[in-house]
Formats: C-alpha cells, structure tokens, sequence
C-alpha cells in the first residue's frame, strides 16, 4: 500500500512537471582559466559553447551544455594541434524570478575528451588522447528581455582527475525559451 502512494506521488509530480514543461536552449562563449601543470600560472582559452535546458520543477532546472575546442601552435617545421571536447550536465537550483531577472546555483559532474597530435615535417603522429572526469559548481544570473529572449551569465569552477585539475569558467550566453 504504502508503494502505491509513493508511485501515484511520482506521478503526480511527472505529470505536474510535464503539464509545466519548460525548455531553452542557449549559445555563446565561455573564457576558460586552467591551471597550468606548473600549479602557478593560468591560461585563458576562449571557447563557444551550447546549453539545452529543461525546468523540472520552478526551483529545479536540469541541463547539459557542450564546449568544443580546437588550437594549432607551432611553424612549418613542427606543429602542434589540441581538440578537445567538453560536456557538463548540471542540476541547478533557480531563484525566484523577477522581472527581468533571475539567479541560480548549481552543482554538475561531466566529461573531457582531449586528443593532442604532433607534425613533424611531414610526419605526423597522434601523441596524447585521454578521458577525464570532471565536478563542477556553477552560479549564474539571468537576464530577460522578452518572456522567451534571455542573457545569461555564469561563473564555474571545475576540479578534475588530473594534475593539477582545476579551472575557472566565465560564460556569456543569449538564449531562447520555448
């Protein structure tokens, strides 16, 4: 009996939560601060990235956003090329929502996928590719122009399973809800 009220409660709230539905989806550009392996210096990478989000409950948003990267360094001798891939999904916490803003703070767990190739004159050899895992927190303010139309702001900070494992994230993104 007592399974039963707690199905029918989780129904409750799906059905409520769907009836409510609330998605978004935003783009635009993140600067990341890591830290270098020296454990002193940061470098600034700018990346673009994408967000898609669904509001499960007025206060919960749940969402999942996306970051690419690809630099080449070096001359016609020798060169070095970096692709890395980046995907963070985040539970967050929304504030009340004012007129034309609205705050949030969440927490998140993700994944990088980054491969590093070398160039040689003209050989070229994959050198370095590896997985990390990643958590993350994340505060952010948004903006609204219209009812659909949104600028969001966020700052994160990640810690991940490498030496040393740390960065900073500053984002900018306009989004849409639908």
């Amino acid at each position: 009996m007592k399974q039963l009220k707690w199905l029918a409660l989780l129904l409750t709230l799906l059905t409520a939560s769907l009836a409510q539905a609330e998605f978004s989806v935003a783009v635009g550009f993140h600067n990341i601060y890591e830290l270098e392996p020296n454990g002193v210096q940061y470098s600034r990478i700018t990346v673009p990235g994408v967000e898609a989000s669904y509001l499960l409950l007025p206060e919960l948003k749940l969402s999942g956003e996306f970051r690419q990267m690809s630099e080449s360094d070096g001359n016609s001798t020798f060169q070095v090329r970096q692709e890395r891939y980046e995907f963070m999904g985040w539970a967050q916490y929304m504030g009340r929502r004012r007129p034309t803003w609205q705050s949030s703070i969440g927490l998140g767990a993700g994944w990088i996928y980054q491969k590093v190739k070398t160039r040689l004159y003209s050989e070229s050899r994959n050198d370095v590719a590896a997985d990390y895992f990643k958590l993350g927190a994340r505060v952010g303010y948004l903006f609204w122009f219209t009812d659909q139309i949104f600028l969001e702001g966020t700052g994160q900070f990640h810690w991940w399973n490498s030496n040393p494992g740390r960065s900073w994230l500053l984002g900018v993104l306009v989004g849409f809800r639908f």
